[in-house]
């Protein structure tokens, strides 16, 4: 899978390394210096890094957003900085997220900081000097090995590392290959050759390590799927089309925008030569031939353009993304049932990714719990968003006003919350104290509306009755 890695990474990074390895090689007519010049020439479009970091933003930054409720007096602030390298919770699984994406699974460890060897430290020790157990995200071209048990569970797992000695700015830097076993109850750390060169037990009862995966894959029982491979083929070949097309032009653009100017300077005399009028017409003295020039055939630039604009809707369509488009490459206009089968088609596929993150964040989050010996209660949860918002605004404004008119006298609750998430996406970046007096502003306007509305409805009804009162009474004298 080195390989399948390797251009999966390239596709997400993009850059001088990727047009080196995936531009198409020059062809029968094209000599080196050209092939060279078109290289340096050559951009990668990429569309893979924006729809894998669409999925990470929607499930981090919008909805009503992650909720983890954990009743232990360390946790709350762990979340600031999981990984002891500075990222909070948010951030660290969200990195995750995309590479699980990105190459179909990856790997996270849950790691005790090891104690000091001159003394044996307790939990409330090791909080006191701030160890507590922390995340590492592993990437799969690093998991090398694993074993599983016939329940799946993992029996073992071998991750190649690297240690690095950098200490010294005037001494070369030293990088050593080792590699880590982790056991249901022990660690060791090998070198290339297999000499151990450290071990420990650990009480933990399982490997601490979590597999993230978005698809499982039938062929290995640890791995997963990428979400982007055929996409990213795509992509590549779209690249490819845009430099085809910059090669073409480049070489025909003289032929297709300019006229001989050799058959100009051959004019008869002077009160007959040859002049430009507006509208690009040449006038020229009778008898004289007009001048030639050949112009190469452009239908098959034109079969580049559609090509190119169908990979990427085709692309937009098998990554689930309707909402993400391209200059000229918008699709026709759809019907609304249309539209709403993309919404639900892109908010389900969402919901699928926020669902795997959010299991393997639960799956560490016990582990964290383990290391620290804190039994775990099963009231406690990590709860992702389940629902995004995927409509486009114009539409989300218009369903608003229709929500305002059905139900804005008999169900201002109801209201105020449906216009509370829609304010939320026009300003996702309010603090709790703002989006709490929006909230409260939003109910009190509108619970105003509505006794007023009751209000305006009992004086009519009143009215009503009184007038039916008076009918009676007038039908009763008439019969007396």
């Amino acid at each position: 899978m080195k390989d399948i890695y390797r251009f999966l990474q390239l596709a997400w990074l993009g850059g001088r390394d990727y047009l080196n390895e995936h531009l198409f090689k020059h062809g029968q007519r094209e000599n080196d210096e050209n092939w060279k010049d078109r290289q340096k020439r050559s951009v990668y479009p990429n569309y893979v890094k924006p729809v894998v970091s669409t999925y990470s933003d929607h499930t981090f930054r919008r909805g009503e957003g992650i909720t983890r409720e954990i009743d232990e007096s360390r946790y709350a602030s762990w979340t600031d900085n999981v990984d002891r390298r500075g990222k909070d919770a948010d951030e660290f699984w969200s990195y995750a997220g995309e590479r699980a994406l990105l190459y179909g699974w990856c790997g996270i460890v849950v790691d005790m900081p090891q104690a000091p060897e001159d003394r044996d430290l307790s939990v409330a020790d090791l909080e006191t000097l701030g160890q507590l157990p922390y995340l590492i995200y592993v990437g799969p071209q690093n998991v090398v090995d694993w074993s599983v048990d016939r329940f799946g569970a993992l029996n073992w797992v071998r991750i190649r590392d690297f240690e690095l000695e950098d200490t010294d700015p005037d001494q070369d830097r030293k990088e050593t290959e080792t590699f880590r076993i982790w056991g249901r109850d022990y660690w060791r750390v090998e070198d290339k050759d297999g000499a151990v060169i450290g071990a420990g037990d650990h009480a933990l009862g399982v490997v601490p390590f979590v597999p993230l995966r978005i698809e499982e894959s039938d062929a290995h029982e640890l791995a997963g799927v990428s979400f982007v491979y055929d996409f990213a083929r795509m992509n590549r070949m779209v690249c490819n089309s845009v430099s085809v097309r910059d090669r073409f032009l480049n070489q025909n653009a003289f032929q297709i925008l300019t006229v001989q100017v050799q058959s100009l300077m051959a004019a008869p005399e002077e009160d007959e030569a040859r002049v430009m009028r507006e509208g690009n017409v040449y006038e020229y003295a009778e008898g004289q031939l007009p001048p030639g020039f050949i112009s190469p055939d452009v239908s098959g630039v034109a079969q580049h353009l559609d090509h190119k604009r169908d990979l990427i809707l085709e692309m937009f369509r098998m990554a689930s993304i309707q909402d993400v488009r391209a200059g000229d490459d918008q699709p026709d206009e759809k019907s609304g049932v249309a539209k709403s089968i993309d919404f639900m088609e892109q908010n389900s596929a969402l919901a699928d990714f926020a669902q795997s993150v959010q299991n393997a964040e639960l799956a560490a989050t016990r582990l964290w719990a383990r290391w620290l010996g804190v039994p775990w209660n099963d009231d406690w949860g990590i709860e992702y968003p389940d629902d995004f918002d995927v409509q486009a605004f114009n539409m989300q404004i218009a369903n608003a006003l229709r929500v305002r008119e059905i139900f804005g006298d008999i169900a201002p609750q109801f209201l105020a919350t449906y216009l509370k998430r829609l304010a939320t996406r026009l300003v996702d970046d309010l603090d709790d104290d703002a989006m709490k007096e929006l909230d409260d502003g939003l109910r009190e306007k509108l619970e105003n509306i509505a006794a007023d509305a009751g209000q305006s409805g009992r004086e009519a009804r009143d009215a009503m009755f009184v007038e039916e009162d008076d009918e009676d009474e007038d039908q009763r004298g008439n019969r007396v």
